[in-house]
């Protein structure tokens, strides 16, 4: 009895050293600089909209436990075939286990005269990611018009961050913006923003792709 005691008591020191070591990893991350230096066209876009926008003023607004709302099947076949051009949007883990994409439910790929157009889709926006390893495809967000995923980058193999612009909830009109954390181990979304509000924005897409973009 007193074994198996022992042996509980260093299994739970041994999760919560766990833990404390990748809330120690998040807080040594400077999110803020990767945001500027990996998506320079959204920084400068929001500027744009708000010359007060400034992502060091950013905040943790948002903590949030991180789950897939499904899962179903990847099939690498069928979904080459139903997303025309598809590499354009699909963003490589640095392992090449995993693919994010935020864009193709929100906007058409096809080819047109031998050249990729994008177009806008639907009015609603998902965030997708797919394991290649176990053939699987998790959504972890799924909006409508009041938010739009503009960008993303990988931080590393098991985290990444989204850019958005969003409307803000008590202030009908007004939109802000906000960089959100996915951490895949420790089940954890955190979302930063401001207090720094606009009433427009320019198209992203259009910005970030104007040789595609129609």
């Amino acid at each position: 009895m007193k074994n198996w005691f022992t042996l509980l008591i260093l299994l739970i020191f041994s999760a919560l050293s766990t833990l404390r070591c990748e809330s120690q990893k998040n807080e040594s991350v400077d999110f803020k600089s990767l945001v500027k230096s990996n998506l320079p066209i959204w920084v400068e876009m929001q500027k744009k909209a708000n010359p007060k926008v400034n992502i060091e003023n950013f905040f943790i607004k948002e903590k949030r436990t991180l789950k897939p709302d499904y899962i179903r099947d990847f099939n690498a076949k069928e979904y080459i075939e139903q997303n025309c051009c598809w590499n354009i949007f699909d963003n490589y883990s640095p392992d090449s286990t995993k693919i994010l994409n935020i864009h193709n439910y929100c906007y058409d790929i096809e080819m047109k005269n031998d050249k990729v157009r994008i177009t806008d889709g639907g009015p609603d926006s998902k965030i997708e990611l797919i394991d290649i390893k176990n053939n699987k495809i998790h959504r972890y967000d799924f909006v409508g018009t009041v938010e739009e995923y503009n960008d993303c980058f990988w931080i590393d193999k098991d985290r990444f961050i989204v850019a958005t612009t969003r409307e803000v909830f008590d202030k009908f009109g007004w939109f802000e913006t906000t960089f959100k954390i996915y951490d895949l181990p420790n089940h954890l979304k955190l979302v930063y923003a401001s207090n720094v509000y606009f009433k427009a924005v320019e198209n992203y897409m259009k910005l970030r792709y104007p040789d595609y973009y129609r």
